[in-house]
């Protein structure tokens, strides 16, 4: 499977980091793999949890790390498919919050079971949210964060992508103008221009 030019074998290649792996309890994984920092505080995390509810319905959890440093992983729609049977855990920076929501209801048309870490979440909601994720529950999102909507999502995907207005308004059947403008409302969403995201 390509990933934005990038080959994910399976679940267990080098781009995902195992961060913890007992028989007798879940599978925590980051994906895409690199953020040292973040495995750490996850492996802190996790090791906190009480052993119940890490003997609960055993799945491979992954925690997909949603920052503009991955955009080019986590922009195509492919690297979900990857994690088919998995529980997912976004956890997304300041600036790609919006584009997580949007990965969230994605998660939920397909049924994955998953939830948001958001960058404020302090350490007693992000031990609650994890534990209610490995428990098979839903998690209710945050109605305050702005959200990327669909068609600004193809949009964002084919500016990142290269296309200019007029190809995605005549893929989008739709006017250079509003093209523009939804532009606009992305990158005011996310804070950053869409040509100044890492490629």
């Amino acid at each position: 499977m390509e990933i934005s030019g990038k080959q994910v074998k399976h679940l267990f290649d080098k781009k995902t980091v195992s961060i913890v792996n007992n028989s007798n309890k879940n599978c925590y994984h980051v994906w895409p793999g690199g953020n040292n920092l973040l495995c750490k505080g996850l492996t802190s995390i996790i090791s906190s949890l009480p052993d119940h509810f890490n003997n609960q319905d055993p799945a491979d959890i992954v925690f997909i790390d949603i920052s503009v440093q991955n955009f080019h992983a986590i922009i195509m729609e492919e690297w979900i498919q990857a994690f088919n049977g998995c529980k997912l855990i976004l956890i997304c920076d300041n600036k790609l919050s919006p584009l997580a929501h949007y990965w969230f209801l994605r998660m939920r048309t397909l049924g994955v079971i998953g939830g948001i870490i958001y960058p404020h979440d302090n350490i007693n909601e992000i031990i609650r949210k994890i534990t209610i994720i490995i428990s098979g529950q839903p998690i209710v999102i945050d109605n305050i964060t702005p959200k990327i909507s669909l068609k600004e999502y193809s949009i964002l995907q084919l500016l990142y992508l290269g296309a200019n207005a007029k190809r995605i308004a005549s893929l989008c059947n739709s006017t250079v103008k509003t093209i523009y403008a939804h532009k606009s409302s992305i990158e005011r969403k996310i804070s950053i221009p869409i040509n100044r995201i890492p490629r």
